[in-house]
């Protein structure tokens, strides 16, 4: 909301009308303050409201709700960062595809100024798309003159308004611009065009949600400065030229947050080695053969780094009994005597699938040998061992 007139008619026009104006006022000092990080991003998002339920681990990231990605990696926002000050309306626009109608009766400058904003916030990183329609009844959001509406008759100190979302996850329907806005006399010069694109630009920000970086109107949004003289969303600054702001940005993003594309995990071959003088199996995805061992070849392939729907494969060695052992479940890992944890083999299957072979497991007492094969008939045949079931699933 872009409000030129006092503080308090801006308020109130937020508040009963759920309007914002675009009106001349004083720009707020910029105070940068320190944004505090959470010590583990897992209890940022419990903080965010989201419940445990929701919340799955597929290793680098957390997936929220099935869609929203957290990088185990990077640092988020606290969300109760006490100096937080950009705001949020209180209807929340939930679809991410947002269709503009431009009035073809406005001038040329006012077209391209809304084709500009329009590709501003597309520029950010965020989930929230907008692109624009020819009809005004497929669309979401009307940009128009208010000559161009009966209802409306802007005063000349007033260069734009705009509508909140008012329910439905839908944003607010109109903009109308004032294509008389007394530059001149309220700015000391006349209107240019990067004045015409923020104007847009900001009352884009009030359709979907944003209120006045530089009011206390709406709830906070987290991780945003206490004071930003620089955010576009500041109400009274129709005579500046400003673009999104850092704090801009992060207002966006945490509003519409983008679903990073997983990372692809390409499959390794599995390679099976033995040492005849130990009596030991030893499997691992690199093809050189530790000291003592001869490569017996490949016997699948699994994954280096977790993929989806498959599990650890942990590894552990018995230097006495001079064995490695393999499992999925690493209780049995930390409890088996004698053996101590050496990390993941991989990351494998829990069950059966397309392009999946099992990898069963066998066991020589006597030898003190585990043994994984994917021919069951190479196990049954192998004197001395007996057969301990399925440990896992990899692919052919």
């Amino acid at each position: 909301m872009n409000s030129f007139k006092s503080f308090g008619i801006a308020i109130l026009s937020c508040l009963l009308l759920i309007i914002t104006s675009c009106e001349v006022d004083q720009d707020v000092p910029n105070e940068d303050a320190d944004e505090q990080q959470n010590d583990t991003v897992l209890k940022t998002i419990e903080k965010w409201g989201f419940s445990k339920e929701v919340i799955e681990d597929h290793g680098d990231y957390y997936i929220v709700d099935g869609d929203i990605v957290f990088d185990k990696n990077a640092k988020y926002p606290n969300p109760e960062d006490p100096v937080s000050k950009q705001r949020r309306h209180p209807q929340s626009v939930t679809i991410s595809n947002v269709r503009v109608y431009i009035n073809p009766g406005m001038d040329a400058n006012w077209r391209n100024a809304s084709v500009q904003a329009i590709n501003r916030w597309n520029a950010v990183n965020s989930k929230l798309k907008l692109s624009r329609t020819t009809s005004s009844a497929n669309s979401h959001i009307q940009i128009m003159y208010d000559t161009q509406d009966p209802r409306m008759n802007l005063a000349t100190n007033v260069f734009g308004q705009g509508t909140f979302p008012t329910g439905n996850g839908l944003p607010g329907t109109k903009i109308w611009l004032n294509p008389d806005f007394d530059s001149p006399r309220l700015c000391g010069k006349a209107i240019n065009q990067s004045m015409r694109i923020a104007l847009v630009q900001h009352e884009i920000g009030h359709n979907v949600g944003i209120t006045h970086t530089n009011q206390s109107f709406g709830s906070l949004i987290p991780g945003t400065p206490n004071r930003d003289a620089q955010s576009v969303m500041n109400g009274g600054s129709a005579c500046t030229i400003n673009n999104f702001s850092n704090g801009d940005k992060t207002a966006i993003r945490y509003l519409f947050p983008k679903t990073p594309t997983p990372p692809v995990v390409t499959p390794k071959t599995f390679y099976r080695f033995y040492n005849s003088n130990a009596v030991d199996h030893y499997y691992s995805t690199n093809r050189s053969a530790p000291s003592g061992y001869r490569l017996g070849g490949p016997i699948g392939k699994v994954f280096d780094k977790k993929a989806s729907g498959t599990i650890p494969l942990y590894k552990a060695y018995n230097r006495n009994a001079k064995n490695h052992l393999y499992s999925t479940n690493r209780s049995e890992i930390n409890n088996a005597s004698g053996y101590r944890y050496l990390g993941i083999a991989g990351y494998v299957y829990p069950s059966r699938g397309s392009g999946r072979v099992a990898l069963y497991r066998f066991y020589n007492r006597t030898a003190v040998n585990h043994f994984y094969t994917t021919n069951r008939n190479e196990g049954n045949n192998a004197a001395g061992y007996q057969y301990e079931g399925v440990a896992c699933y990899i692919l052919r």
